[in-house]
């Protein structure tokens, strides 16, 4: 059998990279000293330079400064999410923070952080009010800071800061299907950001990069359609909306080249990405990238080249190089295949072949079709298979790479993803279908996921699994408790137990978040409870493994602690495992192993009896 260890990527990457401003060099966050850092690499290829030595911080994003002598960043402590700011040299050095409270968080603009002189930098901080985050531009030149107060009731979040110097573009989140626009002058400070969306057609309209001159900024809204994120511009000084792309699919990300005249858009097309470009307003090609997933896109200031970060099925997370408007094939910055997808002498087999999975439609139980990936393992014999359910609830399970996905096929045993509704990527009807009904009809669905998998021949029918993080774990949770007699085992990941106590627990500025996704713990109370685990946790008959970070902010410890002595209670058989130095998942790469170690164990003693 296969180790697990052979199928861990060679470091793992952070969703975040930058360009430097001549378009030479790479910066990303990977993990290849154990924790989240900061990395630089040359596009020509040559070796990575390590710049920040973090071993309990985690990096989270990153951006070049215009003149390309600085890097910003933030990061956070033990998984705490109280993301900080700093700034360090391309050369290295000791990083300098700017933010001032260790207790907050802060973040860093999404596109465009600094503006074109590079003295400015803008990011949002709750530190005044730790519900109303704030927009705060930095003064690099003299250390001063100026603020746009944040929208009560709406998480405001920093993109990016004109070409002309002049504005400040944000984002306002109610839900994640409720996105509005904000711009503030950055000669107004004390000023609060205008809402420049709200007489747009439905409630999703997330900002973009600014165009050239700064007239007015690209835009993903359901205007267009009502149901799916098109990609438009938005002038600034007539609101006039410039439909560019409405597929009938999602646009994802959008990136714009430093001169302006390059934009590279993602599109979500059944879980797989597609790029498109335009240059001077003409639609362009883009060379075919492999079936996956592109979580970044960033463009060379003169629009020659794109890099990315891209994931699929047989190769881990990588940073990328698209050359725009030519027929070469994506090139590999980075190299993250583990030992059993590759190996260092060419005449030597990997270990074994990755396996993609197959693109399926099972029906629930009132005839709605739910899409899923779904993995057979090679041979005629029956399989076990695992449910895997992704988090959010609204994100989607797509053919990337998972170490744990492809060490249970190589070991027998299948795995389906189901994109059950609430799930992102298939319209904002769909997504937000799940919102104040958790444990509801995602639970038919996750139901009739286990009657679709027992129709087929190959599947050994008594040896089903359920897995999941987050939202994810609480479906894993509800899964063993409310439908006992369908599983075999299950694991959940930082899943909530108890909806009612999750509620009460979230940060201040997630107020209106939590009331329009989970519910009003007030006003829900007796619903919130009728659909939590716990309530159930005495009818938990399949071995049950937990997971949880002791310092995660968004589904405190508290949660699995109410689970475990529940079930441990009544008489279940329950391993629980704590991470006392880490949050919402794992930013530490021993951890990271220790744990899917633990879990890839937990399944192969329970299902390959």
């Amino acid at each position: 059998m296969t180790e697990y260890s052979a199928f861990i990527p060679a470091q793992r990457l952070h969703w975040t990279l930058s360009l430097s401003p001549d378009g030479t060099t790479v910066a990303y966050v990977s993990d290849a000293s154990g924790q989240f850092n900061v990395w630089t690499q040359p596009l020509t290829g040559g070796p990575a330079r390590q710049l920040t030595f973090f071993t309990d911080q985690a990096v989270r994003e990153l951006a070049w400064a215009p003149d390309g002598s600085r890097i910003a960043f933030t990061a956070d402590t033990c998984g705490n999410e109280q993301t900080q700011v700093y700034l360090i040299d391309a050369d290295g050095g000791a990083p300098v923070r700017l933010s001032a409270a260790a207790d907050r968080q802060y973040y860093l603009a999404e596109k465009t952080p600094f503006d074109p002189s590079g003295r400015y930098l803008l990011c949002s901080g709750n530190d005044r009010d730790p519900a109303v985050p704030d927009l705060i531009v930095y003064d690099l030149s003299d250390g001063t800071s100026m603020r746009f107060p944040g929208a009560p009731g709406r998480v405001l979040f920093p993109l990016a800061i004109s070409p002309d110097g002049r504005r400040l573009l944000a984002g306002g989140f109610g839900s994640n299907t409720e996105y509005d626009s904000y711009v503030a002058d950055l000669a107004y400070p004390g000023s609060p950001p205008e809402p420049v969306s709200a007489h747009l057609r439905g409630t999703y309209h997330y900002p973009g990069p600014w165009d050239g001159d700064g007239s007015g900024f690209y835009i993903r809204t359901t205007a267009v359609d009502g149901d799916h994120a098109s990609l438009a511009h938005l002038s600034i000084a007539d609101r006039t909306l410039t439909v560019i792309d409405s597929p009938c699919w999602d646009v994802e990300d959008v990136a714009v080249s430093g001169d302006g005249r390059t934009i590279v858009w993602s599109i979500n097309e059944d879980g797989r990405s597609v790029l498109r470009a335009r240059h001077d307003g003409i639609r362009g090609e883009v060379p075919p990238i492999p079936d996956g997933v592109v979580e970044v896109i960033n463009v060379s200031a003169d629009g020659a080249v794109a890099a990315i970060l891209l994931d699929t099925a047989s190769r881990p997370l990588e940073v990328a190089i698209v050359a725009l408007a030519t027929a070469r094939p994506v090139r590999y910055l980075t190299d993250t295949r583990p030992p059993a997808l590759a190996s260092a002498e060419p005449a030597k087999p990997a270990v074994s072949a990755s396996v993609a999975p197959a693109l399926i439609r099972y029906p629930s139980g009132d005839g709605t079709r739910i899409p899923a990936l779904l993995y057979r393992p090679a041979g005629s014999e029956r399989h076990p298979v695992l449910v895997s359910i992704h988090g959010g609830p609204d994100q989607q399970s797509r053919p990337s790479y998972d170490p744990l996905i492809q060490y249970l096929l190589a070991n027998g045993i299948g795995v389906l993803q189901p994109n059950v509704r609430g799930s992102s990527g298939y319209g904002y009807a769909w997504q937000g279908r799940v919102h104040r009904d958790w444990g509801g009809v995602d639970l038919e669905d996750f139901a009739a996921a286990a009657a679709y998998l027992r129709s087929l021949d190959w599947v050994a029918c008594d040896r089903l699994a359920v897995i999941g993080k987050s939202y994810g774990g609480f479906a894993a949770l509800s899964c063993v408790s409310r439908l006992p007699d369908l599983w075999a085992a299950g694991v959940s990941i930082c899943g909530p137990a108890n909806l009612e106590t999750l509620a009460r627990s979230m940060p201040p500025h997630w107020a209106t978040t939590v009331a329009t996704v989970i519910g009003d713990p007030d006003k829900d109370a007796d619903k919130l409870r009728e659909r939590s685990p716990v309530t159930y946790a005495d009818q938990i008959k399949a071995p049950l493994l937990v997971i949880q970070g002791a310092n995660d902010p968004r589904v405190p410890k508290a949660e699995a602690d109410q689970i475990v002595k529940r079930a441990t209670a009544n008489g279940a058989e329950v391993t629980y495992l704590v991470f006392d130095d880490e949050g919402h998942g794992f930013t530490n790469r021993n951890n990271d192993t220790k744990a899917h170690t633990a879990i890839a164990k937990f399944l192969v003693e329970n299902l390959l009896r």
